[in-house]
């Protein structure tokens, strides 16, 4: 408690009381991990773009739209306020889901540390699957064509 320089400064949450704090240190961990996750995706993301996708400023700008696109209308759409906990790309503002700013603004509640782990987590994965089998897909055509 020795102020805002300190890694134990009590930072509140947004619950209904307001009184509910957590120190610094733990937002700062959650917030490398959740920012870890997404980075991850993001990567997976544009990679996947990139191989569907052959020309670079094409595969840019969709990359672009598909990755700014959800964020900048998380908040601002409210028929999708139900849904943003299932979307990726909810999870990059990773301090306002920690401190539950998000899920109070959306009326959302499901949007929290963990969610965004396992939404995170299990999207990535399905990217990084549906990668490798494009791969694999054009190792056995090549192959099939080195073959005739």
């Amino acid at each position: 408690m020795n102020g805002s320089g300190s890694l134990l400064y009590p930072i509140n949450l947004f619950t209904d009381s307001y009184l509910e704090t957590i120190p610094l240190s733990t937002i700062i961990g959650k917030v490398a991990i959740l920012q870890s996750f997404g980075i991850l995706f993001l990567v997976s993301t544009v990679y996947l773009v990139s191989l569907l996708v052959k020309n670079q400023m094409t595969s840019l700008f969709i990359s672009a739209f598909m990755i700014i696109g959800p964020i900048l209308l998380t908040g601002n759409a409210a028929p999708l306020g139900k849904l943003l906990h299932l979307l990726p790309t909810t999870y990059f503002n990773a301090t306002r889901v920690i401190t539950h700013q998000l899920a109070v603004e959306n009326d959302n509640l499901n949007i929290s540390f963990v969610t965004g782990i396992y939404v995170l987590l299990v999207s990535s994965c399905l990217i990084i699957c549906i990668i490798v089998f494009l791969k694999k897909q054009h190792e056995i055509k090549q192959l099939f064509h080195k073959t005739k």
